[in-house]
C-alpha cells in the first residue's frame, strides 16, 4: 500500500507532465516510433495494453501512428490519467482508448466495454519497470493477459547499462 500511497502524492513524485510535442509522431520518443512500426507490422488491429500509460506520452502518438488498434491504458497515478483523458478529447481521440486507474498494482479492469477481460495481442511496460517493488511477478502478470502468440513489448531507462556502457554520471548521480 505504501507503495500506491507514494505514486498518489503529486509532492513525493515530483508529477512532470510530458510536452506536447513529444505526442505528435515527428515528435515521439523513439521507443514509441518502434513500437508503432512493430504493431503496424505484427498487430496492425490488434488489442493493445499499455502499462502504466501516464500521461499519453505514448498512447497518443501510438494512436496517431497507428490507426487500427485497439487501445488500453492503465496507471495507478490520477493525475496524468487525468491529463491523459483531456489530451485524448482535445484531439478527438477519445473514441479509441480506454483509460483505467488501478488502486492496487495486481487489480486489473476488463478491457471490453461488455465487461469482459480479453486477452491483448500484445502488452507495452515502457520506463515502468524501475517504479514497481517486485518486477519479476509484475512481468509475469503482464504476460499473463496476453495472448499466447502475442507480444511483450519492454524498455527500460537506462538501457546504457544493459549494453555495458554506463554514463560517466547522470543527473541521479
Amino acid at each position: 500500500r505504501a507503495y500506491i500511497d507514494f505514486y498518489a502524492n503529486d509532492a513525493e513524485t515530483g508529477y512532470v507532465e510530458s510536452p506536447e510535442n513529444w505526442l505528435e509522431p515527428d515528435g515521439a520518443q523513439d521507443r514509441v516510433k518502434w513500437a508503432a512500426a512493430w504493431l503496424n507490422e505484427h498487430a496492425p488491429c490488434g488489442v493493445v495494453l499499455d502499462y502504466g500509460c501516464f500521461d499519453g506520452i505514448t498512447g497518443i502518438p501510438l494512436l496517431k501512428m497507428c490507426p487500427g488498434i485497439k487501445y488500453v491504458g492503465v496507471d495507478i497515478y490520477e493525475k496524468p490519467l487525468a491529463r491523459f483523458r483531456q489530451r485524448l478529447e482535445a484531439r478527438g481521440l477519445s473514441g479509441r482508448a480506454r483509460l483505467h486507474r488501478l488502486d492496487a498494482v495486481p487489480e486489473m479492469p476488463p478491457m471490453n466495454p461488455d465487461g469482459r477481460t480479453e486477452l491483448v495481442d500484445a502488452a507495452m511496460w515502457f520506463e515502468v519497470i524501475e517504479h514497481v517493488p517486485d518486477p519479476g511477478a509484475e512481468l509475469a502478470r503482464i504476460a499473463h493477459m496476453v495472448k499466447s502468440d502475442g507480444h511483450v513489448l519492454l524498455t527500460t531507462p537506462w538501457g546504457a547499462f544493459d549494453a555495458g556502457n554506463p554514463p560517466e554520471k547522470n543527473f541521479n548521480g
